[in-house]
């Protein structure tokens, strides 16, 4: 399942059909700020629209740009030349992957599982941080998130955990919603973390005064672990 054909329409419509090709839908090196008083604000470019053909790629067919639509997205307000660049990047790179599929094949064991991540106080503007997640299910992904986090953490543990319990409604939901059109799931959902001070959270709610995260969500989390129905495994991280 791709969107082949209207990746291409859009390269054609944006003016970037015959551009070289671009192997990744952002550069890490550059982070995006709010234009400064001494900025130029460029309301002539179809930035919105762009933006918006962008977020409807990623919802359907590819999580591999959503966090850097995410990112532009933010600028649809006041944008300057340097969000408009990094939008045609992701663009250019949808351009140079546009074969690439989420393929549903149903071959792999009927497991749902997801992992989690966050990216802390990685809006230069806000400091607020960035909950990710994906959930893959017979092997294929088939629910995945990238989003500002609603308030500012103080650590990067605390950050981890917002990302991690969102990702396990998430897996509750996708349960709930597997278990009504008969799809059996027998073993718990896993999800996987990087941070061992989260699962540590997760895992003793008895932690929960050293940080700022609602005592609600913990034992909401904790009661879900002790059913069974999700469980956590750390993923080693790379970079």
């Amino acid at each position: 399942m791709n969107q082949r054909a209207y990746i291409k329409r859009l390269t054609e419509k944006f003016g970037v059909d015959q551009c070289k090709d671009v192997h990744t839908p952002s550069n890490e090196s550059e982070k995006l700020t709010k234009l400064g008083d001494d900025d130029e604000f460029v309301p002539k470019w179809p930035y919105r629209e762009l933006v918006g053909a962008l977020m409807y790629v990623t919802t359907c067919t590819r999580p591999d740009i959503m966090h850097a639509v995410g990112e532009v997205a933010k600028y649809c307000e006041r944008h300057g030349k340097i969000h408009w660049i990094a939008a045609k990047r992701v663009l250019k790179y949808l351009k140079t992957t546009a074969d690439y599929s989420i393929l549903f094949n149903g071959k792999d064991k009927g497991e749902l599982i997801g992992f989690a991540d966050a990216s802390w106080a990685s809006d230069l503007d806000s400091r607020r941080s960035t909950t990710g997640y994906v959930f893959f299910l017979h092997g294929n992904v088939v629910s995945w998130k990238s989003k500002r986090q609603p308030t500012v953490a103080t650590s990067s543990t605390e950050a981890e955990y917002i990302a991690l319990y969102a990702a396990a409604q998430e897996a509750v939901w996708l349960r709930l919603l597997l278990s009504d059109i008969s799809v059996e799931l027998g073993a718990a959902t896993t999800i996987y973390e990087d941070n061992q001070g989260c699962i540590a959270l997760a895992k003793n709610p008895v932690y929960h005064a050293r940080t700022n995260t609602s005592t609600s969500s913990i034992t909401s989390f904790a009661t879900r672990l002790r059913k069974a129905s999700l469980s956590l495994s750390t993923c080693q991280q790379k970079r």
